[in-house]
Parts: structure tokens; C-alpha cells; sequence
């Protein structure tokens, strides 16, 4: 039997493809071990089988799964989420419960605290994050969990400070600042959700809050018309951005980097520029540096200094491949170079990521479908483009892949 780190590693990985949207992925990678692993096999496949809805399969592959490690926490969990969706809560409790008299992570702890929840039971929730916070006082989802357990009280001061901590820890992950929409109104009337958090904001908070609170309201804005009474009531996006600019200042480069990001897919290049110049790269992390280098690379195709773009990108990548949105953007100003040293550079990118990777992000699929068009493999191109419409279905990528496979055909 694989030892308990194995299982942990692999139902992570099944959960990463899950929470990214690509189940097919997770179930693939879950069905190759049906064999070889079939703890994992079954573990994987009841992760597969809840996310997709299919309860009746989670239960039974939980069950499996149980019968070959009954004593495996990650295992336990499974289980216990089938329960949970199959409306046994007792159960799944119960099962829960016995994971974390086995569990010497945080894991099992952290679920307990979600289930307690789910159920309203706030206080014992409160105390399971507690205890994981004990040990990992930096753990994003009891974080969350206890601003959630103080917005069930009414306790919305607590609330806010809760999802912004939780923010500042990951501010790529969005469900903090969604859980600060749904706190302040109904998310699909954004007037009330953006008046009282603007309202609130006014108020005296430390800077984690008021960025958190600036970027909630741009997520409550973006994408809404003009005309709409919410952008009506809340429309300086200028305003916005220099005051998240100047409150991140003393916030982790992670989030400076966000606030950068939004503020250069939103047009406002000078914020993002601000952003980036006054980090200083030694002291990032590597995924930090890599973020930092992917905006420079961004700013310079902006300005058209292609080859310091292309530079940018390449030290990206190097940072780290989890930058794979730099290698989505190398590789398209490597082809409009068309010479052979560029063609071969951009295959050599292409083939220095991780197979899974490149087969799981629509983007990277598209760019290396072109890519095999341009050298003229067309058979590889018309396999990616294929593989690129078995995830994606709508949208301008989808659109773009049918094209290039109608002109491919003639």
C-alpha cells in the first residue's frame, strides 16, 4: 500500500485538477491507477464522483477505498465527504471525527471545522480553526472558515477582518473576497453591496481590510455596463486603483502583485508600473519573482520592446513552472520572429513544462496547436485543437481553434 504521503500527494493533485475545473483530467489520472493502485484509484474516483454529483459512485468508491486502508485519514475524509452529499451528516461527522484521531496534519481538523459549518454549528467550527490556526497560523481555508463562522453570528466587523486576512494570505483565490460580496448584499444586486462596502471603507481599518475592501468592490463593478445603477453609484476606478496601490505598499508582495495585475488588465498601466518598480526582486519568493517578472514581460510588450518582453517571460519561466501563463506569451513573440533559432526556442518552452500542465490549460493548448500549424505539423495541430474543444466548449478560444481546424481541412 502506498504510504500516507503518497495518498495525501495524489488526492491533492486530483483536487487541484478538480478545483481548476478539468474532472475529465481527474478522473483520467485516478482511472490509470486502477490496477497498478487501486487505493488510490477508488480514493481519486469518490473525489471525482462528489464533484461531479454522482453520489451514489462516490459512496461506493469510498467504501472501496475504505476497505483497503480503514485507518487512512485522507482515505476517512473521502468517505466522509460521500457522506455528506449522500445526506448522511452524521455519519460523515462521525467518520470525520475519526480521521482526526488518526491525522497528525491539519487537515482532518480543517474539515471537521467545514462540516461543522455546513451544519451551523458555529462555536465547535470555530474551535476546530482555532486548533488549526494553533499549528499553521497562516492556513487560508480556517481563515476563511472563521470569518465565514463570524458572518454566521452577525459578528460582520469579525467577518471583514477574517476575509481580509484570508485575501492577504492567497489573493488570487477568489472565494475571500466573495465571501465579503455575499456579506454585504446579495450578489446579484450590486448597488447594496457596493454603497455599504464603500461606506465601510471610509471607516478606520488597517490596510489588509481597506485593500481587501477596494478590491471587492472593483470584482462587484467589472463587467457591468456603463448604464448599470451599481457603476453609476461607484465609478472612479482610478481613485480605486491608486488607493489599493498605496495601501499594498505594506502588504506582502503577493498582493502588491495582484492589486498590479488587476490594475494592468483594467488598463491602468501606471498603477501596475508602480507596483513592479518598487518591489525588489531579491527579496521575492520564487513564485512572487516569477508573478514580478511575467508583469515586466507585460509592460514591455505593451511598449513594444519586444525583445526585453520575450527576456521577461524566459526569466519567468525560469522562476518556476507554475508562470505557465509566460510561456503562453514567450512563444508568441518567438513565431512572429518566424526564423528557425525562434521556432526552436518556442518548442523547447513548450516541451520544458510538465505534460499535465500543457494539457490542462486551454491557453497553453491553443498557443502550442498555432505553434504546430506554423512549422507546419498540422496533424499535431489539429490534435491539440481537438483537445483544446474537449475542455472548452464557448468562448473566443473555441471559436479561434474552429476556424484554424476549418482552415486546416482545406
Amino acid at each position: 500500500m502506498p504510504d500516507t504521503i503518497s495518498v495525501d500527494l495524489f488526492l491533492d493533485g486530483v483536487a487541484a485538477l478538480i478545483q481548476a475545473g478539468d474532472i475529465a483530467r481527474a478522473a483520467s489520472r485516478a482511472a490509470e491507477l486502477q490496477s497498478a493502485a487501486p487505493l488510490l484509484y477508488h480514493a481519486g474516483m469518490a473525489a471525482v464522483c462528489v464533484a461531479a454529483g454522482r453520489t451514489g459512485e462516490a459512496m461506493q468508491h469510498a467504501q472501496m477505498a475504505t476497505s483497503l486502508a480503514a485507518e487512512e485519514p485522507s482515505v476517512l475524509l473521502k468517505l466522509a465527504d460521500a457522506q455528506r452529499v449522500n445526506g448522511d451528516l452524521e455519519g460523515a461527522e462521525e467518520t470525520t471525527r475519526k480521521a482526526v484521531n488518526r491525522d497528525t496534519s491539519i487537515r482532518s481538523q480543517r474539515a471537521l471545522g467545514q462540516l461543522l459549518l455546513a451544519t451551523d454549528r458555529t462555536d465547535a467550527a470555530e474551535r476546530a480553526f482555532v486548533r488549526v490556526l494553533d499549528r499553521e497560523p497562516d492556513d487560508y481555508d480556517a481563515h476563511l472558515g472563521l470569518a465565514l463562522a463570524a458572518e454566521k453570528r452577525g459578528d460582520n466587523p469579525e467577518a471583514l477582518k477574517g476575509y481580509a486576512k484570508a485575501f492577504t494570505l492567497a489573493p488570487a483565490d477568489p472565494r475571500a473576497l466573495r465571501g465579503m460580496l455575499r456579506m454585504y448584499g446579495n450578489a446579484g444586486w450590486a448597488l447594496g453591496a457596493i454603497t455599504l462596502a464603500s461606506v465601510t471603507r471610509g471607516g478606520r481599518h488597517d490596510d489588509a481590510v481597506n485593500v481587501a475592501l477596494d478590491m471587492m468592490i472593483l470584482l462587484a463593478t467589472t463587467g457591468l455596463s456603463p448604464e448599470d445603477p451599481a457603476n453609476l453609484a461607484f465609478t472612479d476606478h482610478d481613485d480605486l486603483f491608486e488607493r489599493m496601490s498605496s495601501a499594498s505598499a505594506s502588504l506582502p508582495a503577493s498582493v502588491q502583485l495582484q492589486v498590479a495585475r488587476m490594475a494592468f488588465d483594467m488598463d491602468r498601466l501606471a498603477v501596475t508600473s508602480a507596483v513592479v518598480e518598487r518591489l525588489d526582486q531579491a527579496g521575492l519568493t520564487a513564485t512572487d519573482l516569477g508573478h514580478h517578472l511575467y508583469l515586466t514581460g507585460l509592460l514591455a510588450d505593451r511598449d513594444e520592446r519586444s525583445e526585453d518582453a520575450l527576456d521577461a517571460y524566459l526569466e519567468a519561466l525560469d522562476a518556476g513552472p507554475e508562470r505557465w501563463d509566460a510561456c503562453r506569451s514567450a512563444p508568441s513573440s518567438l513565431m512572429t520572429q518566424a526564423d528557425p533559432d525562434s521556432l526552436k526556442q518556442a518548442e523547447e518552452l513548450f516541451l520544458a513544462l510538465p505534460g499535465e500542465l500543457r494539457s490542462s490549460k486551454p491557453a497553453l493548448l491553443f498557443n502550442e496547436a498555432i505553434f504546430q500549424k506554423v512549422i507546419g505539423r498540422h496533424e499535431d495541430a489539429v490534435a491539440r485543437f481537438h483537445a483544446l474543444l474537449e475542455r472548452v466548449t464557448e468562448g473566443s478560444l473555441a471559436e479561434a481553434a474552429r476556424e484554424a481546424l476549418a482552415e486546416l481541412k482545406h
